[in-house]
């Protein structure tokens, strides 16, 4: 097969998937093994990698030892005092062994898959210090000392643009996007992912497989989940530890210490194929847990116990996509629906992504994943007989004290049916309630509509704001 694309990875693309484990990545050492296309890294990359894993490295080992050494000051016993200090041992035998495990690893993968490194050439210096002082891109500025070595990486990119017919940069640095945009020759990825979503590549993974198993497999998902114990200890353990914002009782994140029940599992999509029997499957999903809320405020972090914190259970909201591995065959041939399922039983399952409704520090779970869900709630509880539409009046007080004034976005200005917004027009915006009081605002709305003769028999959610 001829080579299609010259993929070209910059320090960040690595970083992203240090084992290189992920579906995407593992697709396109897949590709590169095939001929499908080439790899190719700098040699400031490589660099580059192995000192962020030192680093990481180090800051591990750095918070392990912090956690022992207080133990220190507990007793003054010989026996233990040796034990904390063998300990303290192991902690660095372990951090020496991982790094060094981590950077075989990529030897391996840089000598056993098709990846072409660039050497830094002498010219590529006088280049990077001419564009240093001049502050052209991928310089962010005149003088940008952090963005040497990324200078160094263009210029390996610029001399692959010599001989290659197009280099599809994969990049998370903003200099190089703002580089590869002027250069013709180059195009910019944010990501594997919208890499991977490229006609020629993607036909290429998707060779031999039939969408119909692909569709079969979205439809298995939610019994699949809810029958398999491995998947939903899998999931269970993700949103374990996990911390999500709440205002009432007491503003502040609370942490998620047990999950009592996985409560529905709702598909997201068609799953992706990555070759060699790799399926992305996504999904959302909501959870009954329970929760410790923050610190009190009297209490210092290190001092406060579970029975000073507040105790909450919450119903969370999350989205995520799972890594299935399965016989290539299955997947390319009309199996029966009770023999992928079985397949999928035996199937080695790892967690790809995960996003839940206003975690710290997470990704950002689209609305309508929230809105999907609380629509559904709402169904299964009318469906039921619970037409209980009542909220925690203190709660909803609380969440209208913190509703501010926004000035109108000046796309939405002008007419709209009965009302005009203008410049002078502003909205009074308060947090979206939790999940079981905005399921029972939309339910109060759609029997009200219901009384009126005007419920839908759609799978639209009622509008609450009407």
């Amino acid at each position: 097969m001829a080579t299609l694309a010259d993929v070209f990875l910059d320090t960040e693309a690595l970083r992203r998937d240090a084992t290189r484990r992920s579906a995407p990545f593992r697709a396109l050492t897949h590709l590169a093994e095939r001929g499908v296309v080439r790899i190719h890294v700098s040699q400031i990359t490589v660099s580059e990698y192995r000192a962020a894993m030192e680093d990481q490295a180090l800051a591990a080992r750095r918070q392990m030892t912090q956690g022992l050494r207080p133990l220190g000051s507990l007793s003054s016993w010989a026996s233990l005092r040796q034990r904390r200090e063998a300990m303290l041992d192991s902690v660095d035998s372990l951090v020496g062994e991982s790094v060094a495990a981590c950077l075989a690893a990529f030897r391996l993968w840089l000598e056993n898959t098709p990846v072409i490194v660039h050497p830094i050439s002498p010219q590529h210096a006088d280049q990077v210090f001419a564009s240093y002082f001049t502050g052209s891109a991928p310089f962010s500025q005149k003088r940008s000392r952090k963005d040497i070595p990324d200078a160094f990486i263009w210029r390996s990119i610029e001399d692959l643009t010599l001989s290659a017919r197009e280099v599809l940069l994969v990049t998370g640095d903003e200099g190089l996007r703002v580089a590869a945009v002027s250069k013709e020759t180059v195009k910019p990825f944010a990501s594997l992912d919208d890499l991977l979503e490229l006609p020629e590549l993607s036909s290429a993974l998707r060779e031999g497989v039939l969408d119909s198993q692909l569709e079969l497999l979205q439809a298995i998902l939610e019994s699949w989940i809810h029958h398999s114990e491995p998947v939903s200890t899998l999931l269970r353990s993700s949103l374990s530890g996990r911390k999500v914002l709440f205002f009432y009782p007491k503003e502040g994140d609370y942490e998620v210490v047990d999950v009592v029940s996985i409560d529905r599992v709702l598909d997201d999509g068609t799953p992706t194929y990555y070759g060699e029997g790799v399926v992305v499957i996504p999904f959302s999903a909501r959870a009954t847990c329970n929760l410790l809320g923050p610190q009190p405020s009297d209490v210092g972090d290190e001092h406060a116990s579970r029975e000073e914190r507040l105790s909450v259970t919450r119903v969370l909201v999350f989205m995520g996509s799972l890594r299935v591995t399965l016989p290539s065959n299955l997947l390319g041939e009309p199996v029966p629906r009770e023999i992928l399922f079985e397949a999928l039983d035996d199937a080695e399952v790892a967690l790809e992504s995960m996003a839940i409704h206003w975690e710290l520090g997470g990704k950002e779970l689209p609305s309508e994943i929230f809105q999907r869900h609380a629509f559904d709630e709402m169904r299964r509880q009318i469906d039921a007989g619970d037409l209980d539409t009542e909220i925690d009046a203190a709660e909803d007080a609380d969440r209208s004290e913190r509703a501010r004034w926004r000035k109108v976005p000046p796309d939405l200005m002008g007419s709209h049916g009965d009302f005009t917004l203008t410049p002078s027009s502003a909205f009074l915006i308060a947090p979206l309630p939790r999940f079981e009081h905005w399921v029972r605002q939309l339910k109060s709305v759609y029997l009200e509509e219901q009384k009126k003769g005007r419920s839908s028999t759609n799978d639209e959610p009622p509008d609450s704001t009407s």
